[in-house]
């Protein structure tokens, strides 16, 4: 490769003895007009009916758009108020409580998480039954939290807010064996069904 190379430096002006003729460079040229032409005629609004027409349609664009935006926005926020996450429970307060609630908080949120999603898996009437005694313990956690932020050093606050989380996760467990239960007895009776058929 480098031989290739010393040879083609070594007889550049042998190569460079031609050069294009007149006519390409006026098409060059022509090309070239051309196209700052058209970039001008692109750039310039004309001033006549047809103008006003374009700027209606660019409002309409934008109503549509609009609408769809705010449509989105409604049904997100509808969507996050229809069913509350666990992690919205567990709002940290702008003051340091304990590490010991702190990673207790940590714990049982994450597996209530974990709880919920396996329970909507398996029956998702249950799960939203299930909510309404999550709801009021979300409420009793948030009074505690306001109560906590009061009095940071109170440990019997804090105790208490662990056995809230505590509570919330044997309502789940109770709420997930009892469906695992029904569900092997409906698979059970519907064997014993299959064989009596046969």
């Amino acid at each position: 490769m480098d031989k290739l190379k010393d040879f083609i430096q070594n007889h550049r002006l042998d190569f460079d003895d031609q050069q294009p003729s007149e006519e390409n460079w006026e098409k060059i040229l022509q090309r070239l007009d051309k196209e700052t032409e058209s970039q001008k005629e692109a750039k310039t609004i004309p001033l006549d009916g047809n103008w006003f027409s374009q700027i209606k349609t660019l409002r309409i664009a934008a109503a549509v758009l609009l609408l769809m935006v705010g449509g989105m926005g409604v049904y997100i926020v509808k969507d996050m108020m229809k069913a509350p996450q666990v992690a919205s429970r567990s709002v940290r307060p702008k003051t340091p409580i304990s590490p010991e609630l702190q990673q207790a908080e940590t714990y049982y949120t994450q597996l209530i998480s974990q709880k919920e999603a396996e329970l909507k898996k398996i029956d998702s009437k249950e799960a939203d039954f299930c909510t309404i005694d999550m709801e009021s313990l979300d409420k009793e956690y948030a009074d505690l939290k306001t109560q906590l932020l009061q009095d940071i050093n109170n440990q019997q606050i804090t105790d208490v807010m662990i056995r809230n989380l505590q509570t919330r996760m044997q309502i789940l467990n109770r709420q997930l064996n009892t469906l695992q239960k029904i569900k092997e007895r409906q698979q059970n009776m519907n064997s014993s069904v299959e064989k009596i058929s046969m």
